[in-house]
């Protein structure tokens, strides 16, 4: 299994480095010849020529800003129909984290290019794990071991490319949530864009206080984990909110209601008892990251197997591997649920 990876700056790098610990082979290129020559330096294998990096690979990871998914995809395509190879198939994926407005674009640019000759298929990935920071230099092999990574099942993708990517998110110690675009979108708005906005507008909050000068001296480990966040890359986070921004205008009048009737609850002691009380119950039971789960198993026919994957994600649970039985249509999904 060769994996290629199209971009090195945050998640990209992060994902070479973790892949290459794990001792898959990969291949990796960036745009800017000066970040490859910082890769190849960290003993990763590159190279200067998409079609290079390319060559005999099984998956094609395009960790690129969701702006340039279509043109950095139209650009592989391109290269894959000059490369040729009878019977090739060749997976490709990318790392969004905003996936409705690209989806339709994506997937006619990969029935254009498929052909007797080359079998591609499209399958979209979006690791959950990020900090503070971005490009190549704050790439770090530990943020994408053992993480949670949403897969799209869009447009009924096959078994062999459900159970590619599937064995490389294995070779991570990770486990896959199936969900389709819309339910991705809703639901990274909710748990991550969310805060990232939020962060920003304390931030901004503090810079326009015209007591700030007094305020920061006083400042200790809630302005620091409030404000976190609001310490990445502007354009990093534009790239993850605005085209996200459908789900996120209804999330942010739902949590502005909610400010509202906070700000009412501070009237007495009691009342904003009852508003924070059941917000602490609620975070000891789903607060931490790291969250019991059993393991199970469920074997499907090949047919069934991405209904059945998506009905998994459905009622909570994270899938660990999917192996197929033999040489029949039989599928063994490993499993994990609260």
């Amino acid at each position: 299994m060769k994996v290629a990876i199209l971009g090195l700056g945050h998640i990209g790098g992060s994902l070479a480095k973790a892949l290459f610990c794990r001792n898959v082979e990969i291949c990796c290129y960036d745009s800017n010849r000066d970040t490859v020559a910082r890769a190849v330096d960290s003993g990763l294998s590159c190279v200067y020529d998409i079609s290079d990096a390319i060559v005999e690979a099984d998956l094609i990871v395009l960790a690129v800003p969701t702006t340039s998914v279509l043109s950095v995809l139209k650009e592989v395509l391109g290269r894959l129909k000059i490369q040729g190879t009878v019977g090739r198939k060749v997976v490709i994926s990318d790392v969004s984290s905003t996936k409705s407005e690209l989806m339709d674009r994506v997937f006619e640019s990969v029935k254009n290019a498929s052909s007797q000759v080359l079998e591609v298929e499209y399958l979209s990935l979006h690791p959950m794990a990020g900090k503070e920071g971005s490009g190549f230099d704050s790439s770090v092999k530990e943020l994408l071991l053992a993480s949670t990574w949403a897969i799209l099942l869009e447009r009924d993708p096959s078994s062999y490319a459900v159970s590619l990517v599937m064995k490389v998110i294995g070779s991570l110690d990770g486990r896959a949530l199936f969900v389709d675009r819309n339910t991705h979108d809703e639901a990274v708005g909710l748990i991550s864009h969310i805060p990232h906005l939020l962060s920003f507008a304390y931030t901004q909050l503090v810079q326009t206080s015209a007591i700030r000068d007094i305020a920061l001296p006083l400042r200790a480990g809630s302005f620091r984990d409030l404000t976190r966040v609001a310490n990445t890359d502007p354009d990093k986070v534009a790239a993850m909110v605005v085209p996200n921004r459908s789900s996120l205008v209804a999330l942010i009048d739902d949590f502005m209601d909610i400010l509202k009737t906070m700000r009412s609850s501070i009237d007495s002691q009691d009342r904003f008892l009852e508003f924070a009380s059941p917000l602490s119950n609620f975070l000891m039971v789903h607060g931490g990251v790291s969250e019991t789960y059993v393991e199970k198993t469920l074997t499907v026919h090949g047919d069934n197997l991405n209904s059945a994957l998506l009905q998994l994600s459905k009622e909570g649970g994270l899938v660990d591997s999917i192996a197929k039985v033999l040489d029949q249509d039989i599928f063994e999904i490993s499993f994990s649920v609260k």
